[in-house]
């Protein structure tokens, strides 16, 4: 176009100029051409974990505003987030996290697991984030929604379409897919586990193995052991020490059952195991702590959950 005006007649010199000033202006305001503020385009990076290209992006669209760019960030993850998931979704996912959340009471959990397609994202921070995030609404979204003293393995899709917390209304899937677009892999929730107690008589510990450096709740290998235990144990050193180390023995055995009468031929229950840390099985210890603590501590759960390797 601008070649066409500049081939005008000399009559309309003034039109073609003024046309050809807007026209430039045009080029140098617009997104290809704007320079970024560095210092902000390294700040973005780093807060949100997006590309980089993405990161330069928000800013030349919001003219360097940080403020505007996160919006528009959160706009375009969206939009993109959908689309990318919908390109990826068939391949297949071998690496991943697991993450648990606990409840300040101590009275309710949830375990969630989550996929993706290779080791380099499963050690990224913003994924391990993500699985910590959803281990939190599943604990805080889901759990007390659900029958007490009964653990629930949940539909896939109802989590999908729960809303992250009170004060975020974007859902379980919605910030799934803008990790997707993040990172241009596959993710898939793969299992999402909660269970609640009274928190009067109940205490529930947990043990992560193969912590990420992100999140110390996240790593390959997660436990849950559900004590029935006064409340004035609660905030007892002693008894926290030894409700770590039996969620601890519980990922270093990976129990499939809690009592002998539950065990098949070739199972070893979690109460008849040798305690790893010694004083005998797991149900002398637990005796024996009862009576030092002149408390009755008893398991009445276990559950642990590895991630996709």
């Amino acid at each position: 176009m601008a070649f066409f005006y500049a081939l005008r007649p000399v009559s309309k010199s003034f039109s073609v100029s003024k046309r050809c000033f807007s026209f430039s202006r045009h080029l140098l305001s617009s997104p290809e051409t704007f320079k970024v503020d560095n210092s902000l385009l390294m700040k973005l990076r780093k807060e949100t974990q997006i590309q980089i290209s993405k990161a330069r992006e928000a800013l030349q669209h919001s003219n360097n505003n940080y403020s505007k760019a996160l919006e528009w960030l959160e706009k375009d993850l969206s939009t993109s987030g959908a689309l990318k998931a919908q390109k990826v979704k068939d391949r297949a996912v071998e690496e991943g996290v697991v993450s648990v959340h606990i409840n300040d009471s101590h009275s309710a959990a949830s375990i969630v697991s989550l996929s993706c397609e290779t080791d380099f994202v499963s050690r990224n921070d913003s994924f391990a984030l993500l699985a910590s995030k959803l281990a939190q609404t599943a604990c805080s979204q889901i759990a007390p929604h659900f029958a007490l003293n009964v653990g629930t393995l949940h539909d896939n899709q109802s989590v999908l379409e729960t809303q992250v917390s009170s004060q975020n209304p974007s859902t379980v899937l919605n910030i799934i897919n803008e990790s997707i677009a993040k990172l241009s892999e596959n993710i898939v929730l793969t299992c999402t586990f909660t269970q609640a107690f009274n928190p009067q008589n109940n205490f529930i510990a947990s043990y992560v193995h193969g912590k990420t450096t992100a999140d110390p709740n996240t790593g390959k290998i997660c436990s849950l052991v559900s004590f029935t235990v006064d409340s004035s144990l609660h905030q007892n050193q002693d008894f926290i020490k030894l409700a770590k180390r039996i969620a601890q023995q519980v990922v270093a055995f990976k129990p499939l059952c809690l009592t002998g009468s539950d065990a098949s031929n070739d199972q070893v229950s979690l109460l008849d195991s040798e305690f790893m840390f010694g004083g005998g099985t797991v149900r002398d210890v637990l005796l024996a702590e009862s009576q030092k603590l002149n408390s009755q501590i008893e398991i009445s759960s276990i559950k642990w959950v590895e991630a996709a390797k």
